[in-house]
């Protein structure tokens, strides 16, 4: 039987304790019970990632969220019931009742999430568990801690299966090597935490844009393809100082993929005469002109009118050679120009 380390509040010191010896663990504590099956933190993770890949299916992103979050809240119920099969042993074998178990609960993620969000919320509660709960949970009991009405405050009392992995079968193992795992475990868990959320930052905007529609987030792609190009470009090319960014192309493109609703679509500018062309792609040009300077502004760029200001003119050049040459041709000659933008910017404004 492996032993256990139970941790509990020292009325005395603002720490936790191990036997006598305070230590502080108050952040490692509660960021894994967030994070653990049910946890808050978790939950928020997979309902960004429900309405994401519904929105991006083309169903209900309202749904896929709704459906995807009562899953990952349940987690720990899930499990519960999953152990309950395990432990029934209805088939005679582990692995079986195991599987048997995880099956009954995934079938439950699914129906809970219909009630909630539909044919949308069904697939997100069944994708969250299957690809999620089910995968941690097997061997002899999966962990139902977190299960509602069962719930209690990790940073009150959190027992941490340490023995058996900081120390060798039979060996002596001292309250020092325990508090050296414990800390480890602690650096992993903050560092696991901070990663999930950096997802998190990137994840829900796209998200956002999920529910506009995946023509916005195609939209955000591209706009972030072209600023990132654009960037690279220019510091090749010794046009700029900067190294191209992931976050502030990210930025750009999540802001002009924000835009999208207000912009008219080439479908329907292939429709018009001559004039209704022109006015299309003046107030397209516009509108990317606004993407430009508010993503300026929001990345702290050196000129947000300037960059306002070529976005509108390279918008417009694009949506030119777009009529004056139709179909693949006008599409890769207009990606030329957006993705010639900024270094053209760069190279107008560093001769200034």
């Amino acid at each position: 039987m492996q032993a256990q380390i139970r941790v509990r509040r020292n009325p005395f010191a603002s720490g936790y304790c191990v036997g006598a010896k305070p230590f502080s663990t108050t952040e490692f504590v509660s960021g894994v019970g967030n994070w653990s099956e049910g946890g808050s933190a978790r939950v928020a993770m997979h309902t960004a990632g429900g309405a994401l890949v519904a929105g991006l299916g083309g169903g209900n992103a309202l749904g896929g969220a709704a459906g995807a979050a009562t899953s990952a809240v349940l987690a720990g119920n899930l499990n519960g019931i999953s152990n309950a099969v395990h432990d029934a042993n209805p088939t005679g074998d582990a692995d079986a009742n195991r599987m048997l178990g995880n099956i009954l609960a995934n079938a439950l993620a699914g129906s809970a999430g219909a009630l909630v969000g539909g044919n949308s919320g069904a697939f997100a509660g069944a994708n969250e568990d299957l690809y999620n709960r089910s995968t941690s949970c097997n061997g002899a009991h999966c962990d139902d801690s977190n299960a509602i009405g069962k719930r209690s405050d990790t940073a009150d009392a959190f027992r941490i299966d340490l023995v058996s992995q900081a120390c060798g079968a039979g060996a002596q193992c001292s309250e020092a090597v325990i508090q050296v795992a414990i800390q480890a475990q602690s650096a992993n868990a903050d560092a696991a935490s901070a990663n999930m959320q950096t997802a998190a930052a990137y994840g829900a905007p796209v998200g956002v844009l999920a529910l506009i529609g995946p023509q916005a987030v195609a939209a955000a792609a591209l706009a972030g393809g072209f600023d990132y190009w654009g960037d690279a470009v220019s510091y090749a090319m010794g046009l700029s100082r900067d190294k191209p960014d992931f976050t502030k192309s990210y930025t750009t493109g999540v802001i002009n993929g924000a835009l999208y609703p207000f912009a008219i679509a080439d479908t329907a500018i292939a429709g018009m005469g001559t004039a209704g062309k022109v006015a299309a792609n003046g107030y397209n040009a516009i509108v990317a002109g606004t993407g430009a300077f508010g993503s300026a502004a929001v990345t702290h760029q050196a000129s947000p009118d300037a960059s306002g200001g070529f976005a509108a003119g390279s918008a417009a050049a694009g949506g030119a050679t777009k009529v004056l040459f139709p179909g693949t041709l006008g599409n890769l000659l207009n990606n030329v120009i957006q993705g010639l933008s900024g270094p053209f910017q760069n190279a107008i404004t560093q001769h200034k």
